[in-house]
């Protein structure tokens, strides 16, 4: 039988570290960091049950533990909530900048790993590169092969209604110059070249607008939608809070018969 050397992984030592503030949070004792605020709870607690006897103030010793083990617990609760916050940052975050990645590998012909299908630019980036597409063509005129191949960087395999008639006449201007040798019709190409520029500038405006729409999406999403914690650790830390609620409600039972035994027997 091989000897356990603990969690290896970067998961499972996220884990393991877990275990000891859960053990933390239900331990029975003062901790050194609650010494000033078991001092004033149990100040506090004598002064409101005013204890008689020995059993009377163990039970408020009781109470103490009980009260400091809900600050552990609401403690928990606020820093699970804090760190699930933050993954979701980090991940809407990395979500929102691999657009920027994917936008530099195509422009720079890196040979960076992709999947198959390769995903639209962000409405923003989307407008940067038709703006200056349109204004390229406006200055020197349409070069049909190289017009397709910047709009496949932008738009990958998701182009929208009219990039994607901008691309399909882009590429059969293409075959087409190439069947001809070459060469075009000049007022063949003017017409093309109108109706490129046409498309290009509703879909700027399409863009502008679903650049508005993602802005109030992402708001939505990252400021009033938030996230819990995973599973497993929201469920024992309610189990805790359960156990303590119910833990205090009996301690004040006991208080109560105490009192009630004491004033008969006087």
């Amino acid at each position: 039988m091989g000897i356990s050397t603990g969690p290896r992984t970067s998961n499972g030592k996220a884990r393991s570290s877990r275990n000891a503030a859960k053990h933390l949070i239900t331990s029975r004792r003062i901790l050194p960091e609650e010494n000033d605020e078991a001092a004033r709870l149990h100040s506090g607690l004598v002064e409101y049950f005013n204890p008689r006897g020995l059993i009377e103030f163990c039970v408020i010793t009781d109470v103490l533990i009980n009260q400091l083990i809900k600050i552990r617990i609401d403690q928990a609760f606020t820093r699970e909530f804090s760190r699930a916050a933050m993954e979701k940052a980090i991940q809407w975050n990395e979500n929102y900048d691999r657009s920027g990645v994917q936008y530099i590998a195509r422009l720079g012909k890196l040979n960076i790993p992709r999947r198959d299908h390769r995903e639209r630019m962000r409405p923003e980036i989307c407008i940067i590169g038709l703006e200056q597409l349109r204004k390229q063509i406006i200055d020197r005129g349409l070069q049909p092969e190289e017009d397709l191949a910047t709009l496949s960087d932008y738009y990958g395999d998701e182009p929208t209604r009219h990039v994607a008639m901008a691309m399909d006449k882009l590429r059969r201007v293409t075959q087409q110059t190439k069947a001809q040798g070459g060469s075009a019709d000049a007022s063949s190409a003017a017409d093309v070249k109108k109706k490129i520029l046409e498309w290009l500038e509703i879909e700027i405006t399409f863009q502008h607008h679903l650049e508005g729409v993602e802005a109030d999406r992402d708001a939505l999403e990252y400021g009033s939608d938030p996230r819990e914690p995973a599973s497993p650790m929201l469920d024992t830390l309610l189990r805790y809070r359960a156990a303590n609620i119910r833990e205090f409600r009996d301690l004040l039972d006991c208080l109560v018969r105490l009192r009630s035994l004491r004033r008969a027997a006087s």
